[in-house]
């Protein structure tokens, strides 16, 4: 059966990606996290929380574009601000025109594109920003090397297929108050 096809309203220069699983193993802890019908996420995507709000990392700037953060937050300031509010990765799509709950992964080890050659066990990553830096991409990774932005830790130091990388997921939201989860 084909892919369903759903209309997107994608950051200039933002390319629709079609969503996949990405999960490798481990305890997903899954949540339902509401969707408005504006939004349009894909199976695999980062998501965050804005309000009441799930939705996906390509999205960040768009959503803070004219609020108190003035009109465009740079990409380092983008990875802060998913990073805070992480939720985790969506394990099912939602699509434009369609308001709901959709279930969202909060913890366990995926698998994302990430360009990086070399990748230490246990190295921070977040979303990897596009090439001029307006938005985030809601499925590739990079590596960083500050805990404020990142999402996730690199799960796997074995050869790894080209551009694919294995990601341990926290949840900011979800993880305990008392902890320090990266």
């Amino acid at each position: 059966m084909p892919p369903e096809r759903y209309p997107v309203r994608l950051p200039p220069g933002m390319r629709a990606v079609h969503g996949r699983q990405r999960w490798l193993y481990g305890d997903t802890d899954p949540v339902s996290a509401y969707v408005d019908e504006q939004t349009r996420i894909a199976a695999g995507d980062l998501c965050w929380l804005h309000g009441h709000l799930c939705l996906p990392a390509g999205e960040l700037a768009l959503r803070l574009a004219g609020t108190s953060t003035g009109p465009w937050l740079p990409w380092r300031g983008q990875q802060i601000r998913l990073a805070r509010n992480f939720l985790g990765v969506a394990l099912q799509p939602s699509p434009i025109g369609q308001a709901g709950l959709v279930r969202v992964a909060t913890g366990g080890v995926f698998q994302f594109e990430c360009h990086a050659t070399r990748a230490q066990l246990g190295g921070l990553v977040s979303a990897e920003p596009a090439a001029d830096g307006t938005h985030l991409w809601g499925q590739r990774v990079i590596l960083v090397s500050e805990a404020a932005r990142a999402i996730g830790r690199v799960d796997r130091a074995e050869p790894r297929p080209a551009g694919k990388l294995a990601v341990r997921i926290f949840s900011r939201v979800f993880s305990p108050p008392w902890t320090e989860v990266l």
